[in-house]
């Protein structure tokens, strides 16, 4: 049984193409600027990355980093 016979000439459009490209270009652009958001959006609470490498570093220097005993 078939529900719905386009034929054998019937075939997507280019508006289709154009349509999926448009769509890629807008998923593009959004990904971008969200990204640009990201990178300069301000969190308080969370620390800087230097105050992190700081942090790393200082306790890399320390004998008893990674509590590993023994």
């Amino acid at each position: 049984m078939v529900l719905h016979d386009l034929g054998a000439q019937q075939a997507p459009g280019w508006m289709t193409l154009v349509l999926v490209a448009a769509l890629l270009v807008a998923l593009v652009l959004l990904f971008l600027n969200m990204r640009k958001h990201l990178r300069t959006a301000d969190y308080a609470d969370l620390p800087s990355s230097a105050e992190v490498r700081e942090k790393q570093a200082s306790e890399e220097r320390r004998p008893d980093a990674g509590g590993r005993q023994g």
